[in-house]
């Protein structure tokens, strides 16, 4: 029989709770799995490759040798030397061979200092990004790419609208903070935060990009910045003077005034909040302009 198995078997028969198995895995640990029978070891190194606390050890590593699964000898630097019991060593058939481990001494618990960062679907990594050289020039790229997404109607395509200024460690630091947001609910958080950036209002982005984020899992996120922006940067068809033929430039207000109906009830409704007074009555504009131009055409 092996000794691998045979040291295995006389733990499971010796019915050992959770602190005594986990040194007990430490001491397999520190033996089998770097070929060899015994190895001097601490309280404190116990602890820490256990992550069980310190005054708990002692009690575990002394039922495990009264069990008959190690053998423990004072050590003059480590405190006890712990071997594997002579019964189990007599079950040894020829030798065994050892694993390929870590350096012995080195940590192997990851106590996740360096844990990969997930869900990072908040992150954006441009390719093609410019550096501006003044901070006005930035603030005028942000406002301009803010009010061309808001033209969009809010719909989230991919690529979230972070400031044109940060680089890859703040976006990262951003992503860490949305995480856990759908998309769209990152997207808007982004957007609120560059509307408040544009009008000087925010000393600390990430700050209020958390602030933003927690209003968002809360369901309690105000956007109707964002809505008067979508209706401030809609586009407006300019009907031409023409004596000759008004029919088609006509249409063409017709088509652009119902996209405009449409485009404010389709964002409020998505947003789930009533229309503000100051939208209201520009929808109301729109639709007797509509009924007026329809009338002009003869119904």
């Amino acid at each position: 029989m092996s000794l691998a198995i045979a040291l295995i078997d006389a733990a499971l028969g010796a019915d050992l709770n959770k602190n005594e198995l986990k040194t007990f895995l430490v001491l397999f640990r520190q033996t089998l799995c770097y070929g060899k029978t015994s190895d001097a070891l601490t309280f404190k190194r116990v602890a820490k490759l256990s992550g069980i606390r310190k005054d708990r050890i002692k009690p575990a590593l002394q039922r495990l040798v009264s069990t008959g699964l190690f053998e423990a000898t004072p050590h003059k630097l480590y405190e006890h030397a712990y071997r594997i019991a002579a019964p189990l060593l007599a079950q040894l058939d020829g030798d065994f061979v050892a694993l390929p481990v870590p350096k012995n001494g080195d940590t192997f618990r990851n106590l996740g200092e360096n844990l990969p960062e997930k869900r990072v679907h908040t992150i954006h990594t441009s390719t093609n990004k410019t550096t501006t050289t003044t901070s006005e020039t930035k603030t005028k790229s942000d406002q301009s790419s803010l009010q061309a997404v808001c033209s969009s109607d809010f719909n989230f395509v991919g690529e979230l609208p972070y400031p044109s200024a940060w680089d890859h460690t703040q976006r990262s630091k951003a992503a860490q903070v949305l995480d856990g947001l759908s998309p769209q609910q990152a997207h808007d958080c982004l957007l609120l935060l560059a509307h408040s950036l544009t009008k000087g209002k925010v000393s600390n982005a990430l700050g209020y990009l958390h602030t933003l984020a927690k209003a968002a899992r809360s369901n309690t996120l105000d956007r109707s910045a964002l809505i008067a922006l979508k209706a401030n940067s809609a586009p407006r068809a300019i009907l031409s003077a023409s004596s000759t033929n008004p029919i088609p430039n006509t249409l063409q207000r017709l088509n652009a005034i119902k996209a405009e109906i449409n485009g404010l009830d389709a964002l409020f409704n998505r947003a789930g909040i009533p229309m503000d007074s100051a939208t209201a009555a520009k929808r109301a504009s729109y639709v007797d302009e509509y009924n007026a131009l329809q009338q002009g055409l003869g119904g």
